[in-house]
């Protein structure tokens, strides 16, 4: 599948668009899954380019995010009116969207969550209570977790949430009956941002792909 990956962004920290953080390989992985899937659920829109490219690319899926930031809410509302972006915070968002969209439930759906940080002097991170809404709620999901340390590769760049790695042994708990991939890769194909940057994918699919690991 060709995709498109817009030259346009509202990001003062990119040149281009990026979504993924324009890492094409990541994208490569999961374009079958996004295919595949009804709705897409972002957690922490900020300037919108990966959902940009979700929308310019899957017009069958629903995507929905969310940016409880006024401004950034507001530019990206404009930039990509084709999306559904809530101004309320995660995981305010899940309850929103089963209410709205019961159907969702049932439907595969995948998500990026990349809701952390410090924000006004507060750590806010709210992915144990996003994991556990998502598998209590849905049976047909991918999980995409932003950021995340990766064990397998030094090289990709994670979070720090306080003073915790933004990584597995904050969920293990959660996701230890579930797939967890992680990607094993070097090559940079970013034209937007410098350095790969972790992530993890969470599923009870297989994916059966050389450039992931499934952590055992």
């Amino acid at each position: 599948m060709d995709y498109i990956i817009s030259k346009e962004t509202k990001d003062p920290n990119y040149k281009c668009g990026s979504p993924f953080h324009g890492d094409k390989i990541f994208i490569s992985i999961m374009l079958d899954a996004l295919k595949k899937s009804e709705y897409f659920i972002e957690t922490g829109t900020a300037y919108g380019d990966t959902l940009k490219f979700i929308v310019d690319n899957f017009q069958n899926m629903k995507a929905i995010s969310c940016e409880p930031d006024h401004y950034r809410h507001d530019v990206v509302t404009n930039f990509i009116p084709e999306a559904e972006i809530v101004k309320i915070t995660s995981p305010q968002i899940f309850e929103y969207v089963k209410e709205k969209y019961p159907e969702a439930h049932s439907k595969k759906t995948i998500f990026w969550l990349d809701a952390h940080g410090d924000y006004n002097g507060t750590v806010f991170w709210p992915l144990r209570e996003e994991i556990e809404f998502i598998k209590n709620n849905y049976s047909d999901y991918y999980i995409l977790i932003d950021d995340f340390k990766n064990p397998y590769n030094g090289n990709f760049k994670y979070d720090m949430v306080g003073d915790i790695p933004c990584g597995l042994e904050y969920i293990k708990d959660l996701v230890s009956d579930v797939n967890v991939y992680y990607p094993t890769y070097d090559e940079h194909t970013s034209e937007a941002w410098h350095d790969l940057i972790g992530w993890v994918l969470i599923t009870k699919e297989t994916f059966n792909d050389d450039r992931l690991i499934l952590h055992t």
